[in-house]
């Protein structure tokens, strides 16, 4: 039996790639234009996994055989039994991960195993404060900083989608040179609400950047 292999981004990939197949089937009367994005969609699907089974290769790749709605929906929740959930998280974790913050008021604990996560992020509205959590080589990292809403919408540092953002700033662990008081600010335009950010992510490249400034020494 398959372990779970499809990551939340690696899915939402997927989605998007079955849709665009979908439309293109619906409206191009020209059979080339079809099987050249058949390939294409394959194509970057499989690129979204740097290692995969022989058997995992396959049941990605049958996208290319695909050509009804129905057979697009089983063939996204077909996939849906090898996705990878959130790792769980707790109270204890996230006073684990924020330990100086006594009296944070935390988010909603429904998020265990949770399949629609790449990221944990929630706001603080108190302290005005954003808390971040992101699993790295297999560790939970937490980050924290202050948000502040932009009025205007704007793209994602993270999903690269259209839409409210809040501009957060976190201290990183590096010092300013010359000012060893001071540390580096590390800033970004994301998404306020991360369930949206969440839903759209297909690259979490940006994310990881990110997190790897705020904790670079």
């Amino acid at each position: 039996m398959q372990k779970p292999y499809i990551r939340n981004h690696q899915f939402n990939l997927i989605q998007n790639e079955t849709a665009y197949l979908g439309r293109t089937i619906r409206t191009s009367p020209d059979a080339s234009v079809i099987e050249a994005i058949r390939y294409s969609v394959s194509t970057k699907i499989l690129a979204a996994f740097p290692e995969l089974t022989d058997a995992q290769r396959e049941l990605l790749q049958f996208i290319a055989n695909l050509s009804e709605e129905q057979e697009f929906q089983d063939y996204l929740e077909a996939l849906s039994a090898f996705r990878i959930g959130f790792p769980e998280v707790t109270e204890q974790l996230i006073r684990d991960l924020f330990p100086k913050h006594k009296k944070l008021k935390l988010p909603d604990p429904s998020v265990q195993q949770d399949y629609s996560y790449t990221y944990f992020g929630w706001p603080d509205i108190a302290t005005n404060k954003m808390f971040l959590i992101y699993e790295i080589q297999g560790e939970l990292i937490g980050i924290e900083g202050k948000y502040s809403l932009n009025h205007k919408k704007d793209v994602c540092a993270f999903c690269k989608g259209f839409g409210e953002v809040a501009l957060f700033t976190a201290n990183s662990r590096k010092k300013i040179a010359g000012s060893p008081d001071y540390y580096k600010a590390v800033g970004n335009y994301i998404c306020f609400k991360s369930h949206e950010c969440n839903s759209r992510i297909t690259d979490p490249s940006g994310l990881e950047r990110f997190f790897k400034d705020v904790r670079e020494n």
